[in-house]
């Protein structure tokens, strides 16, 4: 009969001890995996990426015919970035004619100084340049002006000349019957005691005495007439001052009425180029085209009229979140998040990480009755990046967002099943 020692050695037992240490072995590190490996816990939400900042509704002061436009609904635009050209051909006109009108003075004021300061016409070389037709009749009104003046002053001159004439004149006859006068006189003292011898006749003494007379009074009218000529010759002269100084007078009158219209005609043109350059619409900040009103070439635009509405867009995203009630008590400011959105894959394009900035104090309903708080999480950029190209992230697009709660180790996570199995299991009636 076989013994005990003799059966082991007949039937070897099996050779699963090394797999069992080793089994033990995986059990033990797996073990400890669990107690020290850390997963991190989320509270899930969705959300609506919304605009920070007022919508900036799009208008213009005079408006127009649209003539191009250079954006559609969705198009991201940076601020001074063209998005609506307007026809304006009214202020184009008006710009043209006040330009003109304003070189215009321009030439006419360089002109009235001229006159003024009875210097040289001298015209600014640029607006001669651009307004030769204008400029060469401002020398033709200058030169006509000073014709005028010119043939003023000739006439006058020659009264004047006329008039020291007639005073030289006047001067040579009163010599002339002065020295007559004193011959007369001398006959007369000389023939007057003749006439006692009869040597001289009464009527030779009495014709001597009316040509005293009558040289008397000639000169007396002489006299008499020079003060006349004097002032004749003054007057004259004064009258060819006044020429002059009325010419320079009137032009110095008109410059302060150039200056005056030159002054208002620079405000209306100003105004004008003001319009007509906004005749080009620009986004007034960095952002997305939501609503386009006028979209068609030829439409009309009145003033005032909202064209479009631009949703701001800034280096930041704010995400409005959706908690559920279950989570709102493990929330609050300042826990990191990640932001998931929905239209870029996650796994392809990553989320954004942001920041819980505001935690809704009362709970709020849906349209279908859910339940849930508001939160606001605010992002560190604005795009998304992968391969060097940058993905845009408009108001209005949507989002799964993960606020971190903490941290819970793997054996955590395979325990607390069991633990809640044992507080609620056997409790029922």
């Amino acid at each position: 009969m076989a013994t005990l020692d003799d059966i082991v050695a007949r039937y070897p037992a099996p050779r699963f001890q090394p797999l069992a240490w080793l089994l033990m072995g995986l059990l033990v590190a797996t073990g400890l995996w669990a107690w020290q490996a850390k997963l991190d816990t989320v509270a899930v939400a969705q959300g609506t990426v919304v605009p920070q900042g007022e919508i900036k509704v799009v208008q213009h002061l005079e408006g127009g015919v649209v003539q191009a436009i250079f954006v559609r609904e969705g198009t991201v635009v940076e601020a001074g970035q063209p998005l609506l050209q307007l026809d304006l051909s009214t202020s184009a006109t008006n710009t043209e004619e006040l330009e003109v009108r304003l070189d215009g003075l321009v030439l006419k004021r360089a002109r009235l100084e001229s006159e003024a300061a009875g210097e040289p016409l001298s015209f600014p070389e640029d607006v001669a340049v651009r307004r030769p037709v204008l400029s060469a009749a401002e020398r033709r009104t200058h030169e006509s002006r000073l014709d005028n003046l010119e043939g003023k002053v000739r006439v006058l001159e020659q009264q004047a000349e006329q008039r020291a004439l007639e005073i030289n004149e006047l001067n040579v006859r009163r010599r002339s019957v002065s020295n007559d006068l004193s011959l007369a006189r001398e006959r007369y003292d000389l023939s007057q005691p003749l006439l006692a011898s009869k040597l001289v006749t009464r009527i030779e003494l009495n014709e001597i005495a009316r040509d005293v007379q009558r040289l008397e009074g000639e000169l007396a009218s002489i006299d008499a007439g020079l003060p006349r000529a004097r002032a004749a010759l003054e007057e004259v002269e004064e009258k060819l001052a006044s020429a002059r100084q009325e010419f320079r007078t009137d032009a110095s009158g008109q410059l302060s009425e150039v200056e005056l219209e030159i002054r208002r005609q620079e405000k209306l043109l100003d105004r004008a180029r003001s319009e007509a350059g906004r005749m080009e619409i620009a986004s007034p900040i960095d952002g997305v085209v939501k609503t386009l009103v006028h979209n068609t070439v030829g439409g009309v635009v009145r003033p005032g009229e909202p064209i479009m509405e631009i949703v701001p867009t800034q280096d930041r995203l704010v995400v409005d979140a959706r908690i559920d009630p279950i989570d709102i008590g493990h929330i609050a400011e300042g826990m990191p998040a990640t932001v998931k959105i929905t239209t870029y894959d996650f796994v392809r394009y990553g989320g954004l990480e942001g920041t819980v900035t505001a935690v809704g104090a009362d709970i709020e309903q849906d349209e279908q009755g859910k339940q849930f708080f508001k939160a606001e999480i605010e992002t560190a950029h604005s795009y998304l990046e992968r391969d060097g190209l940058t993905y845009p992230i408009h108001p209005g697009m949507q989002a799964t967002v993960d606020i971190h709660l903490g941290d819970k180790t793997v054996l955590d996570f395979l325990i607390q099943p069991v633990l809640k199995m044992r507080y609620e299991a056997f409790r029922e009636r």
